[in-house]
């Protein structure tokens, strides 16, 4: 007899693997169905030798370009066939025609009840030779039944850098059958997020690192939804302790943090193999003193001349370790001849005495 637990987890499993079939078996559908939709519009056009001479997507908007040539001769054949009706499919329309002297043509394309209407009798006796543009949105799930993008997620470190491997490349389906040679995806965007957090830890100096510390445990008082007196007042003296140790205030090495991670100066110790772009590098805004990572973006382009994009994001992560260091080292260097001995009040100036009066009225 099968344990209740083993039986549950074993149609747990069954359910699971059925969803993925169902899920793969959509993307599948909804892919052909964009690509018979093209096929659909040249066998609509077939008299007129319809040769598919650039689809081209662009991967981030997902807006998307298909150009039609068409033979269509002058004379009878043209007037005989006089109308070709073309199912409308989502957001595609037609942009534009333009004959082989570049000259547009308009007048000959209607749209009625979901259908386009070419009246081929009307196009100018002056050229043989046309070139169709079609326009719309290219759905998620044709894009990845195209594509495969692979980021790497934990990168290859040694003494000096962060090594991020990225790999894209066109699927080899059937689907794209005799217009592969016109396929062209641009703006292919990849995000890395690059772990940062490790670098001020280890850089930044001691006495500011304290002074953050005993920073971060004022606030956690603070936010308490109960007063413990014994932790304000522990996290009072630790403050106090922090300030005396340090020439730069809390204000001060936020500023300095802040600068540092910017994305900026961030993006100067990144560098990225051809045939990758960084397209941009945006901060970390959800962080408490410094921030946990920096996300950035890298682009690439595929068509059926390069089907494959490899290659290294590198993180220069000893140089900005240094830089971490040096700048808040300077900036010490800076406020030492202006350091004044003595008291120094607790962080962001605060009254203990007060905060203490009005735990025991509250009592």
């Amino acid at each position: 007899m099968i344990d209740p637990a083993t039986a549950a987890t074993v149609a747990t499993g069954v359910l699971a693997c059925k969803e993925t079939i169902a899920t793969t078996k959509k993307i599948k559908d909804d892919s052909e169905e964009a690509i018979s939709w093209i096929e659909n519009v040249k066998k609509k056009l077939g008299p007129y030798k319809p040769e598919v001479t650039n689809f081209d997507i662009n991967y981030k908007t997902r807006r998307s370009e298909l150009k039609l040539s068409l033979t269509i001769p002058k004379g009878l054949r043209r007037n005989t066939i006089g109308k070709i009706e073309i199912p409308a499919y989502n957001n595609f329309q037609i942009k534009e025609m333009i004959d082989n002297h570049f000259q547009q043509i308009t007048g000959v394309w209607e749209f009625q009840d979901g259908r386009y209407i070419f009246k081929t009798n009307q196009l100018p006796k002056s050229s043989e030779s046309f070139l169709l543009t079609l326009n719309g949105k290219i759905s998620d799930t044709l894009l990845n039944y195209l594509i495969r993008i692979q980021p790497s997620t934990n990168p290859n470190k040694d003494n000096n850098t962060d090594q991020y491997w990225l790999a894209c490349h066109l699927k080899d389906t059937n689907i794209l059958k005799g217009w592969w040679d016109a396929l062209s995806i641009r703006e292919i965007d990849i995000g890395i997020k690059v772990a940062i957090q490790r670098c001020f830890t280890n850089s930044v100096p001691k006495d500011v690192m304290e002074r953050l510390e005993a920073q971060r445990e004022w606030n956690r008082q603070g936010a308490a939804r109960r007063f413990d007196r014994q932790g304000v007042f522990q996290a009072f003296r630790y403050g106090r302790r922090a300030r005396a140790a340090s020439v730069l205030d809390i204000d001060e090495i936020y500023k300095l943090i802040v600068e540092i991670s910017s994305a900026q100066k961030f993006e100067e110790y990144l560098s990225v193999e051809r045939p990758f772009d960084i397209l941009g590098v945006e901060e970390d805004k959800n962080f408490d003193f410094y921030p946990e990572r920096m996300n950035v973006d890298v682009i690439t382009a595929l068509n059926s001349n390069n089907p494959t994009a490899e290659g290294n994001l590198t993180f220069k992560r000893k140089e900005y370790e240094e830089s971490i260091k040096s700048v808040i080292e300077k900036e010490k260097e800076k406020k030492k001849p202006t350091k004044k001995k003595g008291r120094r009040e607790s962080p962001k100036d605060v009254n203990l005495d007060n905060v203490f009066e009005k735990s025991d009225s509250d009592d």
